[in-house]
């Protein structure tokens, strides 16, 4: 028994020294982990990749992260979007052998929507920063001289005359110094053509409304001194006045009513896919698409129309008194010029999904907007000769006369 109790004795004293030599290479009282984490961006897009980092100390060897949206992670450092518009509270739990350590940072990521390309696109144009330096649409639109301020210019050669009829037409006669191009090449012709002689540049064309569609493109991408000519062609002489004399209207009311339609509800704007990001790149595309498509894919008729009201959205550009008289195409709704047609206004009640049509008293004007909302996405279309073609005996003002033909001169080639 003696030799069994010294034994075990002995035993236990190796045990005990073995466990304490143990214990000193070992720290007995380590550290739990001090939670913490930040990440890269703080205010994101939907769907935007968010790279969250650990800072926790004390060498955690796991985690737990919680996001806020239902989603986890046990990464160290996980990467994470989010899937709609919010504001986010994150965690993180730390741990290690000694212990875990959590952290929770309220309302820690702002998750919007990102801007569209149309959005971008729009708001650029109603801002300082566009090339025009105000937005045109609710500022100078339409820019239209009368054929006698046209004249007037040409007296003192201030005016640069740009005619964009048909290669034929301007060969058979034409305002004498004027040059002709096709609608497309106008741009690129201004832009690197030295004009600086001249204090005004004058778009001609048969009618005036291909000329103010064109004119809306050019003061929109900058050029802050063109203009379209009231009436084109038709006002300059008699000769060429036939396409406006035959589209006046009869003088019945064509489907015209008082009866007011309520704006369309709010909606998505236009689906742009230019690929650029800036709100001048996109113009630049956007520039280009239109002015190739031309005119015909922004103007339609009116009988077009009034047999098939229902396939369009159709805005009647005048004041709200005259939308109530002389009246409105049955189903148009009225946008005040320079007023509703803004992102602040009423311009998201405009139909993405549907074709516009938009008509005014000499559809110039109507002209003007087309080019406008087709360059931000939308598929409009101006009313060829306004009202003047549907209820010209009813029209109070800007009616089509023989006193807006002036009777001027012309150059016409020499008889051989």
């Amino acid at each position: 028994m003696k030799i069994m109790t010294k034994t075990k004795i002995w035993m236990l004293s190796f045990l005990f020294i073995t466990a304490l030599m143990v214990s000193c290479e070992k720290d007995p009282e380590g550290d739990a982990p001090v939670a913490d984490f930040s990440a890269d961006i703080v205010s994101a897009t939907v769907g935007q990749n968010i790279q969250f980092t650990d800072l926790s100390t004390e060498d955690p060897t796991s985690w737990s992260w919680s996001f806020g949206d239902s989603n986890t992670s046990t990464s160290q450092n996980p990467t994470h979007s989010f899937d709609a518009e919010g504001t986010y509270t994150v965690s993180l739990t730390a741990t290690n052998e000694f212990g875990s350590d959590d952290v929770t940072k309220t309302d820690y990521i702002t998750v919007t929507t990102a801007a569209s390309e149309a959005e971008i696109l729009i708001t650029y144009l109603e801002s300082v920063d566009s090339p025009l330096g105000k937005y045109y649409v609710n500022t100078d639109m339409p820019a239209i001289k009368s054929a006698e301020a046209v004249k007037t210019l040409m007296a003192t050669q201030e005016v640069y005359i740009i005619d964009i009829r048909g290669a034929a037409a301007w060969d058979t006669a034409h305002i004498e110094g004027s040059v002709n191009m096709a609608a497309a090449d106008v741009l690129d012709h201004i832009e690197t053509t030295d004009l600086s002689a001249y204090s005004d540049i004058s778009i001609v064309c048969y009618t005036g409304q291909t000329a103010g569609w064109l004119t809306s493109i050019l003061r929109i991408a900058g050029i802050d001194n063109v203009s379209s000519m009231k009436f084109g062609m038709c006002s300059w002489h008699d000769d060429f006045a036939g396409p406006w004399n035959s589209n006046i209207g009869n003088g019945a009311i064509l489907d015209f009513d008082q009866v007011a339609v309520s704006k369309g509800a709010e909606g998505d704007l236009p689906n742009l896919t230019t690929g650029f990001e800036t709100g001048a790149d996109i113009l630049d595309a956007r520039l280009d698409a239109v002015l190739a498509e031309g005119f015909g894919e922004a103007a339609v008729g009116n009988t077009t129309v009034l047999d098939n009201k229902d396939d369009y959205y159709i805005i009647n550009y005048w004041p709200a008194a005259e939308y109530d008289d002389p009246g409105h195409i049955i189903g148009a709704m009225q946008y005040t010029p320079k007023v509703d047609i803004a992102l602040d206004a009423a311009l998201k009640t405009l139909p993405a999904d549907e074709t516009i049509v938009v008509y005014c008293y000499t559809g110039q004007n109507s002209a003007n907007l087309a080019a406008y909302l087709r360059l931000i996405g939308y598929d409009a279309k101006s009313l060829k000769f306004g009202t003047n073609g549907m209820i010209y005996d009813q029209m109070t003002k800007s009616q089509w006369t023989d006193g807006a033909i002036m009777g001027y001169d012309y150059w016409t080639p020499p008889v051989k």
